[in-house]
């Protein structure tokens, strides 16, 4: 009986080692799939030659020039270029395009160590908003309408503390926590939208004509 207990004490010690095991490894594959995901973004990012030099002016303004230039002024080679841009403005990039590269305390194993302690903090907030705005059916503080806000336009913390005040503000005003509101609001977005895409064509088309008259004027 006690080699028969010593053995199953033995396969449940092998079978808890084996599951942090595979958590670990997990976790690993989550930290290297995601950030290379946004490093391959930030890359394709930076393929544009128009954006590209954006970056290569406003890291000269900064007094980085010497890093993206060779001696004779000449930017230094394009794949060199860009992972000097992403060393430099890859935080910003990131922010301003909604991505988010992960540390090890925001992976697998670290959510699991976190559940037992945020648990019940969860479960009084979930209670308490229930509470009161389900059932009292109160209008939403500062705090919850910012979270509203921020969860209807899908937009990170990052994201959303990297605006100005007065556009947040302007974001929380329209209410869009009402579906009549968040309907008005994709219809107007679409509506600029289309606008955009048809001045960027009419501008292109300018250009053309122009070019073309040019081109006649010679011969």
């Amino acid at each position: 009986m006690i080699l028969k207990y010593g053995y199953r004490y033995k396969v449940h010690a092998n079978s808890i080692v084996i599951v942090i095991l595979l958590v670990f490894l997990f976790s690993a594959a989550q930290y290297y799939l995601v950030n290379n995901s946004v490093e391959l973004n930030l890359k394709q990012f930076l393929e544009n030659e128009r954006i590209r030099n954006r970056y290569v002016q406003k890291a000269t303004e900064l007094g980085y020039g010497s890093r993206v230039q060779e001696t004779k002024g000449k930017l230094i080679e394009k794949n060199k270029l860009k992972q000097v841009l992403i060393d430099l403005f890859g935080t910003e990039i990131c922010v301003e395009a909604g991505w988010k590269k992960i540390n090890w305390k925001d992976c697998l194993w670290m959510s699991l160590i976190k559940i037992p302690l945020v648990l019940p903090t969860f479960l009084w907030e979930k209670t308490n908003w229930i509470y009161k705005y389900y059932i009292l059916k109160l209008d939403y503080d500062k705090a919850e309408k910012e979270r509203q806000t921020k969860k209807i336009l899908k937009m990170s913390d990052e994201k959303w503390n990297s605006l100005p005040k007065q556009e947040k503000q302007s974001y929380i005003n329209m209410r869009l926590w009402f579906p009549g509101n968040y309907k008005v609001y994709c219809q107007k977005e679409k509506e600029l939208a289309e606008r955009e895409v048809l001045g960027s064509a009419a501008f292109k088309r300018k250009k053309q004509l122009e070019k073309i008259e040019k081109i006649r004027a010679r011969h």
